[in-house]
């Protein structure tokens, strides 16, 4: 027995009780009807079931509703392109289409995207309802179940939706309307399919990325790869952020131009067909970087146009990371001879650029840069929002691994990092500094009688001690500065790019810090020292190895001529 059968009993002879309740419930969905100022009273039904479509047809009908009945995908889309109805009803099983094939297509059109979607299913099970709205569906009815009890999930969601939605869409004329019905909804329909299609590639192809959180430059250079095919611009710009005292990524990229492709209807043949240099500077990348870091915390993710000048200068203290943190320019096929357009380019040269920040937890974590020579709308074109949205996501993947390789390097107690990253770092500076014949400087830091005071007053406060000296030792040298606990009491610290007398001059604000804090300790004050022992890089014949042990003779030199001073390793 159908429904529509089994209704049609109810209402002949089951008992006048239950025939009173239904036209009860008829009338009083007709009145709340009546009194809603809804835009209008129009509803396409796409039902494939005859009895099933009668059915909710002369209910709907009797409670004010004007039906328009549809018995596929086609005929209903042709209907809400015509009579743009207050809602849409469609049946799970249709004939060409699915109904969450028909609810995505509406969904998944600006034009129509605003119309409630009701989906109507032969299966009240979880995995309908899960899928239905996934795909953007508003409600949900049990084919089963009458049409009258199918009113109060219309009164739902009409009472829920937000019908405003509707004033900012145009005001279409006949002929217009006529344009998308007809032959015209087959076009309409390939074109939402193609999005459908393209949206779901695009997903697939960043989450291909996701596989690749741990190693930043493959990602990047992949990333940068997907954005060139889907965007426009001539100069971009992903910024990582790592949890705590990891090394931050900002990496540019310059596109190939005979590579960029657009979306159908969004051409800009005289972007793609220009010329652009592969190279940029030194100088206006350093200056981009600023730019960068000055206005990612402050944009609400619009254009900023050429001609504003007025940035904020909250971060002019922003310290620049070495080369190698920022990262390579990403440019392919890089030809000196061409290297010379955008060389005396600055921000100011830029007709648009577009900043996205990603946040976590309030917490500036990315950010996305556009810069484009010439007026681009970059809010309006069909895959920057998918495209934000996925970079958010692996913004968020590259923090966590991020977060996870940081507990896996750095010392429990004092959140220094610990002696297996220091020996990596270690071997990375050393290689960076004779390959560019620049300075570099290791000091190793030894607790002064950490044992008398262990002995004395217990080891939490040998515990205190340890974590106020990694404390200062964060204070007082620099963020590209690695400070690592080697041992039970001893620290080590690499300067990169730092000279002796600039690495005694830090070493000795930090000794000073030391004495001058004493630690608090039940009702006393405790004064504790630390000895170091500095060694600075000689480029010849030198190892990572030999320069450590020369820091670790002059920490015994330190410790030989009485404690709580530097001894500096001579040769």
């Amino acid at each position: 027995m159908s429904s529509f059968e089994a209704w049609e009993k109810a209402a002949k002879g089951s008992g006048p009780h239950h025939l009173a309740s239904t036209k009860e419930q008829e009338n009083g969905f007709n009145r709340w009807l009546q009194s809603k100022a809804l835009p209008n009273q129009r509803i396409v039904l796409a039902y494939s079931d005859p009895k099933l479509l009668a059915e909710y047809q002369a209910v709907l009908n009797r409670v004010g509703f004007e039906v328009f009945p549809a018995k596929t995908a086609e005929d209903a889309l042709q209907m809400v392109y015509r009579h743009f109805p207050i809602m849409v009803l469609g049946e799970l099983q249709l004939p060409d289409l699915n109904g969450y094939q028909l609810c995505r297509l509406i969904k998944n059109d600006p034009l129509i995207s605003c119309i409630p979607f009701i989906l109507v299913s032969e299966f009240d099970v979880n995995v309908n309802r899960f899928w239905g709205f996934k795909c953007g569906s508003d409600g949900f009815i049990y084919k089963k179940e009458s049409a009258s009890n199918g009113l109060q999930e219309i009164k739902t969601v009409l009472e829920l939706f937000d019908f405003t939605l509707r004033d900012n869409l145009p005001v279409f004329s006949e002929n217009t309307r006529a344009d998308l019905i007809g032959s015209a909804t087959q076009s309409r329909l390939k074109q939402l399919l193609d999005k459908t299609l393209v949206e779901s590639t695009l997903m697939q192809e960043f989450r291909v990325l996701s596989d690749l959180a741990q190693d930043i430059s493959l990602m990047n250079h992949l990333l940068f790869s997907l954005l060139e095919s889907v965007l426009a611009y001539d100069l971009a710009a992903v910024y990582f952020k790592a949890p705590g005292r990891s090394p931050q990524n900002l990496t540019f990229h310059i596109p190939r131009t005979e590579d960029v492709s657009l979306f159908p209807g969004e051409k800009n043949e005289k972007h793609t067909q220009r010329a652009i240099s592969k190279t940029v500077c030194d100088t206006t990348l350093a200056q981009l970087q600023q730019f960068f870091f000055e206005n990612i915390h402050h944009t609400d993710v619009r254009p900023i146009s050429k001609g504003n000048h007025n940035f904020s200068r909250a971060f002019r203290s922003f310290e620049l990371a070495p080369p190698e943190v920022i990262g390579s320019l990403q440019a392919n096929n890089t030809r000196p001879e061409t290297a010379n357009e955008l060389t005396s380019l600055n921000r100011s040269d830029f007709s648009t650029i577009y900043l996205h920040p990603f946040y976590r937890d309030n917490e500036l974590i990315g950010g996305l840069a556009l810069f484009s020579l010439e007026s681009v709308q970059y809010e309006h074109i069909f895959p920057i929002k998918l495209v934000e949205q996925e970079i958010q996501r692996l913004v968020n993947q590259r923090y966590l691994v991020c977060q996870a390789e940081t507990y896996y390097l750095s010392d429990p107690l004092t959140g220094a990092y610990n002696y297996r990253y220091f020996m990596a770092m270690l071997e990375k500076e050393f290689t960076r500094a004779q390959r560019y014949k620049t300075p570099l400087s290791l000091v190793i830091v030894n607790l002064d009688e950490l044992k008398h005071y262990n002995d004395a007053h217990g080891y939490l406060l040998g515990d205190e001690i340890i974590r106020q000296v990694a404390h200062y030792a964060n204070e007082n040298f620099r963020t590209i500065d690695v400070v690592a606990r080697i041992s039970g009491k001893e620290f080590a610290v690499i300067m990169p790019e730092t000279d002796p007398e600039k690495a005694h001059i830090a070493c000795e604000r930090f000794r000073q810090a030391i004495e001058r804090n004493p630690v608090e300790w039940r009702d006393t004050k405790i004064t504790a020292t630390v000895s170091l022992g500095l060694a600075s890089l000689k480029h010849h014949q030198e190892t990572a190895s030999v320069l450590l042990s020369r820091a670790s003779n002059a920490l015994f030199m330190a410790k030989k001529k009485g404690r709580n001073r530097i001894e500096t390793a001579l040769n």
